[in-house]
């Protein structure tokens, strides 16, 4: 009878710590997705910065030429 009672204890126990398990896993999955997504969007909003240092660096010389062009004038 002891025995039986410490077996069920036991399988309790593990059925909560299964319970755990999933809950945890469930929470880890929807952070790694939320993880992904910002990790998206940093990928995104750095290839927009290069873009924009890009364009700001071609208006740099654009403007740079305007103005050797009007100093020779």
């Amino acid at each position: 009878v002891d025995l039986q009672r410490k077996v069920e204890e036991r399988n309790r126990l593990l059925a909560e710590y299964k319970k755990e398990l999933c809950q945890k896993d469930r929470h880890l999955q929807q952070h790694q997705t939320k993880l992904d997504e910002m990790l998206r969007q940093l990928s995104e909003a750095s290839y927009q910065q290069v873009d924009l240092e890009r364009e700001l660096e071609h208006k740099e010389a654009l403007l740079a030429h305007c103005m050797k062009r009007e100093a020779e004038e």
